[in-house]
């Protein structure tokens, strides 16, 4: 596995996003829940690696001014190895409202000892453990996201404990068959469609 596991940073927990900065990944709802945390005197800021994007559902750059100026949000841009930011995070936050399949930026999180809070959207709720490697929360719910930040930052011994379970979960689920079982079931397909054109010949022919 390319990724490997780094300490946990020992300032303040450090919460990160990386994907397209899109609606439908959850920015706004995410923006909102960091709004609650600060307001109850959270001194938190979340880190955004990722690309602007011309898609409509791309936030829009006068928005994205407005939360980094609030101090929602540290936009860091793109980069082509996110493996010094992940070491330099705490927290992986994936609020997302779409059908993700199985989101290579949480395994990558996840591989790098990092608990992860993201969504019950298809394919990522199911890639975690609920209170184990992570935290589940519902889709557009900024006061559950807001809660399963808190839990990190009331309780930063557990940013290490779960991270490390986050690691040993992703090492030991995530191979190959797991991962096309997870498209199979949450894009439609048949299973046979994933199979070697020999072997599904040989299973139709004995059926």
């Amino acid at each position: 596995m390319r990724f490997l596991p780094e300490p946990i940073p020992e300032a303040a927990p450090r919460f990160l996003f990386v994907g397209r900065l899109l609606r439908s990944k959850g920015l706004d709802v995410l923006a909102t829940a960091v709004r609650l945390l600060r307001t109850q005197g959270h001194d938190v800021t979340v880190d955004l690696l990722g690309p602007e994007d011309s898609n409509p559902d791309a936030v829009d750059r006068a928005t994205l001014d407005a939360w980094t100026k609030e101090g929602l949000f540290r936009p860091l841009g793109a980069v082509r190895d996110v493996q010094p930011v992940f070491a330099q995070s705490s927290v992986f936050v994936l609020p997302t409202k779409l059908r993700e399949g199985v989101p290579r930026t949480i395994l990558e999180a996840m591989a790098c000892g990092r608990p992860v809070i993201t969504t019950d959207a298809p394919g990522c709720g199911e890639t975690i453990t609920d209170g184990v490697s992570g935290w589940v929360v519902p889709q557009n719910d900024p006061e559950a996201l807001a809660t399963a930040m808190l839990n990190f930052i009331k309780a930063p011994e557990s940013i290490a404990e779960m991270g490390l379970a986050a690691r040993a979960e992703v090492c030991r689920n995530n191979d190959v068959r797991r991962v096309n079982a997870l498209l199979v079931k949450h894009m439609g397909l048949d299973a046979r469609a994933l199979q070697e054109p020999s072997l599904r010949a040989g299973a139709e022919a004995a059926a």
